[in-house]
């Protein structure tokens, strides 16, 4: 009788480890704070959203000349940052069907588009 116990309470106890290390196997089991690989995960952007055009200049630090609309795209939004390297306002104009056309404007003369101006030589093999 007792053995009949000690055989229950082992296969009682495999079952359970079985259960509990099975559901440690199952993608998406895990309720961690750990980022999964397929999860979009990028630096915080230094600019601020802004309610108007105003409010960006203000934060910025200059005004700017920017168009009320431009045709097709009929809503605008305004970002502006701060950093030591310099100011800059940025507008969205954005249609839902068509994408956004982005205008910036920094105080100064440097470029400020965000692309690599590096000069690049032919590709070697």
């Amino acid at each position: 009788m007792k053995k009949n116990a000690i055989t229950a309470a082992a296969l009682c106890a495999t079952l359970s480890l079985s259960l509990v290390l099975t559901a440690c196997a199952v993608p998406g089991s895990h309720t961690g704070s750990s980022v999964s690989a397929t999860e979009n995960v990028q630096i915080p952007t230094p600019f601020i959203d802004c309610g108007t055009q105003e409010d960006a200049e203000t934060l910025a630090g200059f005004d700017t000349v920017a168009p009320l609309n431009i045709d097709g795209y009929p809503i605008r939004t305004f970002q502006a940052m701060t950093s030591e390297s310099g100011n800059m306002i940025q507008i969205f104009f954005t249609n839902k069907n068509a994408g956004e056309i982005l205008m910036r404007k920094a105080a100064g003369a440097g470029d400020i588009s965000g692309g690599d101006l590096r000069t690049w030589g032919p590709a070697e093999d």
